[in-house]
């Protein structure tokens, strides 16, 4: 099992990036991630020693990104280091299993102590991996120590298998928790087909079999994930690639020089100059911990702008930008920059792509379309989140939760610590990289080790939390006072809150002199998704001057008030779908026509399926 079998027969143990990898050839393709824990360590990953013993074999070795300093190794050699690292881990007795985690519940009691016959669930007997259920029932008996320690967790897997854990921890590094961008042009291909084609129903299949995707979703069919190894010569076509980090230009070299394409089009949204070459995805003094201490001082809001402006998104590397400027040498190959795709219609023989850009382009022609536009980190939509958030909400700052600082624990559920992206917020910059991954691992290490203490750490924390003040549109749910039950939204009281009143509800409760205006709820209104931009349209049905409008933007909350003479026209949304960037929001009135335009600003281009949440 010297080539790394047993991780492999395991199940699941660098699926999802091996798949990538050998689907798009990226063997070859160099990490931007140094092989070193730390900057001024010598070899403490040992992947260097293990990698200059392995010098021979074809696309395993070390390539130096910046002159000087630690070299990265290229995608083959890291997952053929981790696999070895896996075939030793399961000769000391640890499982891997196949699958992917998806439920997390809480156990009780009565869990815990009836799952050893008949399943936990009192169904069919299933798998129960780890230490055993009478083991772990014994943790309900009263004890000195039973009121520190955390429920078990009933973990199961998407093959059937249950677990009962005293730990979780979720090791993703943000290549599993996150969505693919998709270019809004994917949603219009019916309508400018129809109009190149009128009655042509081709483009479903064409959509089908010509248009692929580098990275994998979940409304994708297995014909539109792209497999460079799947692909015949294209000597005779012509492929448009959207996208404008490595992966793309990774694909552009394959298809003009191994693939043999006829011409091939790159559309990408930056510049790819020389501004956007960096040696590695996050700068240098993150990752041996020089900016740590500031960061630690910031307000979780100030946090994820350090965190977003740090890490190298839209960069390429200095290799990268080399083979881009050699593709651009040759005469089938065409690199359109700061440019989108408006439209891509099928005529019933090629694609009809319509670009926009800084100046007028024409239309081009293509066979195929390659659709490699990276992916956005989007943990809320995760379902083992989702289950996290249901257990115990925890307080986000845009699509990152607010961990324990000590343990990394999730908020009240001591025992599920978090790395990788997930603990962006509490690690910084280099939370994906080998500098955050070790310390993200003392600090879980501890806590598993030592509970007592690590329980202690999070309840000063959380009591530190409750006495700082409250945090202008990052307060929980649990800050409000609820009353009696439910609020009426008809009734003339506002709700009783600890929060302040935005000026909207100011507004609706002042006192008015000279008669009571009529309070209308805005029942009427349409909005469109359009990339970034998710536009609200609200007709009041009456004239209306701007002054006399105000809307308030929240991070994932929107409230509008229209005043006329006699009545008050008001829209409330108190959770949109996703948050938006309240700076880049704005609005419009049209006072004639009684139309307010509102124009909110999305973190992503990720389709909203509704406008609340």
């Amino acid at each position: 099992r010297g080539d790394g079998g047993a991780a492999k027969r395991a199940g699941g143990w660098l699926d999802g990036s091996r798949g990538k990898t050998e689907r798009l050839r990226l063997g070859a393709a160099v990490s931007r991630n140094t092989a070193r824990m730390h900057c001024t360590t010598r070899d403490s990953t040992k992947m260097e020693r293990w990698v200059g013993a392995r010098e021979t074999t074809p696309g395993e070795m070390l390539v130096d990104a910046v002159e000087g300093f630690t070299a990265c190794p290229t995608l083959g050699a890291v997952e053929s280091f981790l696999s070895a690292r896996a075939k030793r881990l399961t000769r000391k007795g640890v499982t891997l299993l196949s699958g992917t985690l998806k439920s997390i519940e809480a156990t009780t009691p009565l869990d815990r102590g009836g799952a050893g016959e008949g399943g936990l669930d009192g169904g069919e007997p299933q798998q129960v991996v780890g230490e055993s259920v009478e083991a772990m029932s014994r943790l309900a008996l009263p004890s000195s120590n039973a009121a520190q320690l955390p429920s078990p967790l009933r973990l199961t897997l998407s093959n059937g298998t249950v677990i009962i854990a005293k730990h979780l921890v979720l090791a993703d590094t943000g290549t599993c928790l996150g969505r693919p961008n998709l270019p809004a042009f994917l949603g219009r291909i019916p309508l400018a087909s129809e109009a190149l084609s009128p009655g042509g129903l081709e483009y479903s299949e064409a959509t089908q079999k010509r248009v692929a995707f580098a990275e994998s979703f979940a409304q994708q069919q297995e014909s539109q994930l792209l497999d460079l190894g799947k692909v015949r010569n294209l000597t005779e076509e012509t492929v448009c690639i959207v996208g404008g980090d490595m992966t793309a230009i990774h694909l552009a070299q394959q298809a003009v020089r191994d693939l043999g394409a006829k011409q091939v089009y790159l559309v990408c949204r930056g510049a790819l100059d020389a501004k956007q070459v960096t040696g590695f995805e996050v700068e240098v003094g993150w990752l041996g911990g020089k900016f740590m201490k500031h960061f630690h001082e910031m307000a979780p809001e100030e946090r994820l702008k350090c965190y977003k402006k740090s890490t190298g998104d839209g960069t390429v590397s200095k290799r990268a930008k080399q083979i881009l400027d050699g593709l651009i040498e040759l005469p089938n190959f065409a690199l359109f920059r700061e440019t989108s795709v408006s439209t891509a219609g099928w005529n019933g023989a090629q694609w009809i792509v319509h670009l926009t850009g800084t100046c007028i382009l024409p239309p081009i022609s293509c066979d195929r379309i390659w659709v490699a536009a990276g992916v956005s980190f989007d943990c809320t939509s995760e379902t083992i989140v989702q289950a996290l958030m249901n257990i115990s909400p925890a307080e986000m700052t845009g699509a990152y939760p607010l961990l324990n600082e000590q343990t990394l624990s999730w908020p009240k559920l001591p025992n599920v610590m978090c790395m990788g992206a997930l603990a962006a917020l509490s690690l910084g910059p280099s939370a994906k990289y080998c500098h955050g991954h070790r310390a993200a691992a003392e600090k879980i290490s501890r806590a598993i080790l030592n509970p007592q203490a690590a329980a202690a750490a999070a309840a000063a924390a959380a009591a530190a939390m409750n006495r700082s003040p409250l945090r202008k549109g990052n307060a929980s749910s649990n800050s409000l006072c609820e009353g009696d039950g439910p609020w009426n939204e008809n009734q003339q009281v506002a709700k009783p809150t600890l929060l302040p009143l935005s000026e909207v509800q100011r507004r609706l409760n002042a006192p008015q002199g000279g008669g009571e205006k009529e309070k209308v709820r805005i029942e009427s209104y349409t909005w469109a998704d359009d990339e970034f931009t998710l536009d609200v349209y609200i007709k009041v049905g009456a004239v209306v001057e701007k002054k006399d409008v105000t809307v308030t933007i929240g991070q994932q909350d929107l409230e509008v008030l229209a005043e006329t003479s006699d009545k008050m026209f008001h829209l409330s949304i108190p959770r949109l779908y996703k948050p938006v960037q309240t700076k880049k929001s704005s609005f419009k009135v049209f006072g004639k026509k009684g139309k307010i335009v509102i124009s909110l600003t999305k973190n992503d281009n990720h389709e909203w399926k509704f406008l609340k949440g």
